[in-house]
């Protein structure tokens, strides 16, 4: 469905993070997010193998920005970056006078909207250290994407 709500810990800054699965070797490529408002910066992180819950405080830097514009955007690695297994991307948002900065979808309580919540592999932090599933905690899946090509 892409961006109709937002999340965060009333501050302008958060954590969130997806988890994927690679069943074969792949190179990551970029990942897409939204900045809900102007002047926003991030910081891409990545877990490769076994990526859980439990170890999304241990990412290896990617990349780090600066958008001037809210919208959707797509940041491109200056390297691939080889996965496979269980991987997670994790990105630290911080945007200027924002106190919900990561852009979440949702079943709509009316019907309005319908979103697919149930593969439970969304998590949110306030420190990057703490996180919490997204799914369980808020009913909604992260505005994360990763796009990989797969390694022949």
């Amino acid at each position: 469905l892409g961006w109709i709500g937002a999340i965060g810990y009333n501050e302008p800054f958060a954590y969130f993070a997806n988890k994927y699965y690679a069943d074969s070797a792949q190179a990551l490529k970029a990942v897409s997010f939204y900045a809900t408002a102007p002047d926003t910066c991030y910081e891409v992180y990545m877990v490769n193998e076994h990526a859980s819950q439990n170890n999304l405080d241990e990412g290896q830097f990617i990349k780090s920005g600066f958008i001037e514009d809210a919208g959707y955007y797509t940041i491109p690695f200056d390297a691939n970056i080889a996965v496979s297994g269980d991987f997670a991307v994790i990105v630290k948002i911080v945007t200027k006078d924002a106190v919900h900065p990561v852009a979440i979808e949702y079943d709509g309580e009316n019907g309005e909207f319908d979103a697919d919540i149930s593969d439970g592999e969304g998590y949110i932090s306030y420190n990057g250290k703490y996180w919490q599933s997204a799914e369980e905690s808020y009913d909604c899946n992260l505005c994360l994407k990763a796009f990989t090509d797969e390694i022949k």
